[in-house]
């Protein structure tokens, strides 16, 4: 599985990358630029993934606040996917797991 024996910090900076990827990929779908394809779809998948392999992560940190301001910092991150994948007319093939 991609990830494995990653830090938290790698896993996080690839979840960014790849929704920022993935947000552009939906906006040029909505826009009539690109058909939805199996890429995207890939790409959401592997966003669902990475987010419970941060999840598992976070709650292993010993330190309170550092373990604290992880959680806070994927679940911004993972709020602005949902906010997003929400307000697309493609919500019904974005779904957590």
């Amino acid at each position: 599985m991609e990830g494995d024996g990653a830090t938290l910090s790698e896993i996080y900076q690839r979840a960014r990358k790849l929704l920022l990827r993935t947000r552009d990929g939906l906006e040029r779908v909505e826009r009539g630029e690109l058909s939805f394809s199996d890429s995207v779809h890939n790409d959401i998948s592997q966003i669902q993934s990475l987010y419970v392999q941060m999840d598992r992560l976070w709650r292993s940190i010993p330190i309170k606040s550092q373990r604290d301001l992880w959680k806070r910092l994927i679940s911004l991150l993972f709020l602005s996917f949902f906010s997003f994948s929400f307000s697309s007319p493609f919500s019904p093939c974005i779904t957590m797991k």
